[in-house]
């Protein structure tokens, strides 16, 4: 069983529900291109790094959500830059994960974030992205968080899962706010 980046709900709300996120390692790739493309393309190298093409030959466990963070804040243009990450297992520390061979792969160290995420099923497309984060983005506004960065994508399963079947979130990085 493919092994879950680690969370604890802080609360829920209508629609969405307030995450803390551990310090996690990132295994991440920058790529040009549309949505989709960047996503496939980045995937590759992000799948042969854990598969032992790193330094140490180590074969590393594919743990979910793939994520996926446009630079752009409110909407995902035709050719933009995309960030695509595999987050590392849980028990595997930033001086512990293999140096990657493939210059394009990197390896990231998070801090601790509080994320407020928006779960929703079927194929991931740009279309799906920007109506799932400006529904988020309403949530937030309505309950007065503030987002500390751009919305990624968090997918969670096979790309061979019938759309019916995959789960998808949109995650937002949010200020704590006092209520």
């Amino acid at each position: 069983m493919t092994q879950e980046q680690k969370y604890t709900v802080v609360s829920l709300h209508d629609g969405y529900e307030i995450r803390h996120y551990p310090s996690c390692v990132l295994a991440q790739v920058d790529m040009s291109g549309d949505f989709d493309t960047a996503g496939s393309n980045a995937f590759g190298s992000l799948f042969r790094f854990i598969s032992g093409a790193n330094k140490s030959g180590k074969k590393i466990a594919m743990t979910s959500p793939v994520l996926q963070q446009s630079s752009q804040s409110t909407k995902l243009k035709v050719w933009d830059e995309h960030t695509i990450s595999f987050v590392l297992p849980a028990d595997m520390s930033f001086d512990d994960a293999p140096a990657p061979t493939d210059s394009r792969v990197r390896l990231h160290r998070t801090a601790d974030q509080l994320v407020a995420a928006l779960r929703f099923s079927g194929r991931m497309s740009v279309e799906s992205y920007e109506t799932q984060m400006r529904r988020l983005q309403e949530y937030l506004t309505r309950d007065g968080y503030l987002p500390t960065d751009v919305a990624r994508v968090a997918r969670f399963n096979a790309p061979w899962t019938p759309g019916f079947m995959r789960r998808n979130e949109i995650q937002i990085p949010i200020e704590p706010v006092n209520k």
